[in-house]
């Protein structure tokens, strides 16, 4: 059983960042571990049995806003109801949350992001740079801005020379319930000559479609060399709903700005999924 574990920081882009999540492990049945990373008023303790990577049972505390307000999001429209379990991670550093998820074979990591950059003394996010560094999970960036609720294209953003088999597994895995297309989206990394088209087309044949079978993957050979026009390209000349980059690799760093922060850069308005290098 897969399992989606949720940062909550008890804030707005928290509570966006938790339905997307939740609409995600309706589709692939996961269930949802909510990880508090702020204390509140009110910490109610409870014993439940909760599904994380299979059947480990566990004790968890409960802070019941989030949790509850996931639940009510079920209809009876959705064939699962994901188990939804709670951890006070209030007074664990990123070292200890980072074991918790690999602990547990978390399936993937969903965390908001706000759209302004929040005071120091407001700002209780998790460093996500470290816990990327540390986990084997992909970890999901959501911007409070973004509007997804469903996804129709997915697109992963690498040098088709260097593409990784494992990431185009996952998207195509996550898009299936969705039915949603997976495009791999080639872009020259900055030291590498250009492919040509053509050319291009018949490695990915070769090498990408003969490995992962998905009736509705595609590829694009993007010729942009600016990497911050082929984002825009991708995201809103191709309509894409969520965005795939392998952390530290290539295009990162010119991407998100140089590392991830508490806010993703304002031409990033789609989820983005970072998956470990």
């Amino acid at each position: 059983m897969k399992t989606i574990f949720l940062i909550n920081d008890n804030s707005a882009h928290a509570k966006h960042a938790a339905e997307l999540a939740y609409s995600i492990a309706c589709k692939v049945q996961a269930n949802i571990l909510i990880g508090n990373i702020v204390k509140t008023g009110r910490v109610v303790s409870v014993k439940e049995k909760t599904l994380i990577g299979g059947n480990i049972e566990t004790t968890v505390e409960t802070t019941p806003d989030l949790r509850k307000h996931l639940q009510n999001l079920h209809t009876e429209a959705d064939s699962f109801k994901p188990i939804i379990g709670n951890f006070n991670l209030a007074d664990l550093s990123e070292s200890d949350i980072s074991q918790l998820i690999n602990k547990y074979n978390i399936w993937m990591v969903v965390k908001g992001t706000p759209a302004k950059h929040p005071l120091r003394s407001e700002s209780h996010s998790a460093n996500i740079n470290f816990v990327l560094n540390k986990i084997k999970c992909p970890v999901l960036l959501v911007p409070e801005n973004s509007e997804v609720n469903n996804f129709e294209r997915m697109i992963y953003m690498a040098d088709l020379r260097y593409c990784q088999l494992h990431v185009v597994r996952f998207l195509t895995e996550m898009a299936d319930p969705f039915g949603a297309n997976v495009m791999v989206a080639h872009l020259s990394a900055k030291e590498l000559p250009n492919m040509d088209r053509e050319y291009s087309h018949s490695v990915f044949k070769e090498t990408i479609c003969r490995s992962v079978r998905y009736d509705k993957l595609f590829f694009d050979n993007i010729q942009e060399r600016d990497v911050r026009k082929a984002v825009d390209i991708l995201i809103n000349g191709m309509s894409t709903d969520l965005m795939a980059l392998v952390n530290h690799q290539f295009h990162f760093e010119e991407v998100v700005n140089g590392q991830i922060e508490d806010t993703l850069p304002p031409y990033i308005n789609i989820p983005l999924l970072i998956f470990p290098n």
